[in-house]
């Protein structure tokens, strides 16, 4: 009876201390696949030759599978993308207390207290529930307030753009589901905010300035050095960033964390998608292009 408990209070301590919400499935298949054998034409050489087949088999024990390292939780949006999860909403007060469990029910267990120790485990799993719930209600709420501000954002571009004047109907539309929008979330129909905080995108999304420009551009691809000259001193220093090389910093903060050393700015690499954060509340949207005019 002992070893029944033993097993029970082990597979509740491991759920505990792994919470369910958001894990990569890496290392799970990393383990499911370690035990596979892959019958190829080869196979029939290692019958011919079982020493060396006995010798492999010796190096493949000694050497196991490394388990892939599991990438930061990420929430999996009908879109198919990954949105990374803050660390504020990610170590919430329901998770650590999971942690804090699950801790004191390996401790329990290993004082011999199998009664405390699964009891212990129980509850580490119930918060862990908790946690997952509190993620997805805090991620849905994010991205509805991501989207109303993207639609303020276009308003603004569109006022400062005299889109009142040459697209008043366009506007006034975009203008009411924004405010729809708002009033949406403050009541916690996040569905029907996100809906109208797309709604104001689209209606203004193909409306032109009158001199024809463009909103700044609010990210940037690196193209290379030998062609463009591309780093943080020159991007800044261009019309549509800042104009200025001396405010490089800025961009190189927002960005630093997608750099191969986030600590040396001089690295800069072609393909990285910088953010070209705003300077003094310009509007800022959309990817920078060579054949736009800002």
């Amino acid at each position: 009876m002992r070893h029944f408990f033993s097993i029970i209070i082990c597979v509740s301590i491991l759920f505990a201390v792994h919470p369910v919400f958001g894990q990569t499935d890496e290392s799970a298949a990393a383990e499911e696949t370690s035990a596979e054998v892959i019958v190829t034409d080869e196979s029939v050489i290692a019958e011919e030759s079982p020493a060396e087949s006995t010798e492999e088999a010796v190096i493949a024990e000694e050497s196991p599978v490394e388990q892939a390292e599991p990438e930061e939780v990420a929430v999996a949006e009908e879109t198919g993308e990954e949105t990374e999860i803050p660390e504020s909403i990610r170590n919430n007060e329901y998770f650590l207390k999971s942690q804090e469990l699950a801790k004191q029910a390996e401790e329990a267990y290993e004082a011999g207290d199998y009664d405390l120790s699964t009891q212990l485990a129980q509850e580490s799993l119930e918060f862990s529930a908790l946690s997952d719930q509190y993620i997805a209600e805090q991620m849905t709420i994010k991205g509805v307030y991501d989207s109303i501000e993207t639609a303020k954002a276009r308003i603004d571009w569109a006022v400062s753009s005299g889109i009142p004047e040459t697209n008043p109907d366009e506007f006034n539309e975009a203008q009411e589901w924004y405010e729809t929008s708002q009033k949406a979330a403050e009541n916690e129909l996040w569905n029907e905010a996100i809906s109208a905080a797309d709604k104001v995108i689209d209606l203004l999304a193909f409306v032109e300035s009158p001199d024809g420009k463009s909103p700044l551009p609010a990210v940037y691809t690196v193209r290379t050095w030998n062609t463009e000259r591309d780093c943080f001193w020159n991007i800044a220093g261009r019309p549509w960033a800042y104009g200025d090389p001396f405010k490089w910093r800025l961009i190189y903060e927002a960005n630093k964390s997608k750099l191969p050393d986030p600590n040396n700015p001089n690295i800069i690499e072609p393909g990285i998608v910088l953010e070209i954060p705003s300077l003094q509340g310009e509007v800022r949207q959309g990817e920078w292009s060579s054949s736009k005019s800002y």
